[in-house]
């Protein structure tokens, strides 16, 4: 049976833990993406292809506007 000290240290103990992963996580996130974007910087194909996509969305938004 753990005394009344013990369970505050454990509970202390979880939280930290509990904290200490969520920012892990965060940071895991944002590392992430940015391998994600310095990919796309690198990628000149597949920047290419998202430039051509945009073009062509842009030319079929102005072409039904008019």
């Amino acid at each position: 049976m753990e005394s009344p000290q013990e369970r505050q240290l454990r509970v202390q103990l979880e939280h930290r833990l509990v904290v200490g992963l969520h920012a892990m996580r965060d940071t895991l996130i944002r590392l992430s993406l940015v391998l994600h974007d310095l990919n796309f910087e690198v990628n000149t194909q597949q920047r290419q292809a998202a430039l051509e996509m945009a073009a062509d969305c842009i030319a079929r938004s102005q072409s039904s506007l008019h």
